[in-house]
């Protein structure tokens, strides 16, 4: 099984006729096919250990565009809130937490 980056509902992994992974979302009408062996053990990797695509990534509403949740991203502006920016709109997506 496999969450949908969209929705995070369970998917069932299936295989094409030439043996390829591939997941459908019928709730999101998300088709996904992975056609390349480092692709193909990522995807076995992250369903052994139930890990949805987007716990790693903060998502920008306004922009629809997905950053990376990772130490290089975090801002430190001198007159707001650290953290994770939006590049294009610069709307804080991710304030960093105080140690």
């Amino acid at each position: 099984m496999f969450r949908c980056p969209l929705c995070q509902r369970s998917l069932e992994i299936r295989e094409t006729k030439k043996e390829k992974p591939y997941l459908t979302c019928e709730s999101c009408g998300l088709q996904m096919f992975v056609r390349y062996r480092k692709g193909i053990q990522r995807l076995e990797d992250l369903s052994r250990n139930n890990v949805s695509l987007m716990e790693n990534y903060v998502v920008c509403h306004g922009c629809r565009i997905a950053v990376e949740k990772c130490s290089e991203n975090v801002s430190k502006p001198f007159f707001v809130s650290a953290g994770i920016y939006c590049p294009v709109c610069d709307e804080l997506l991710l304030k960093k937490e105080a140690k």
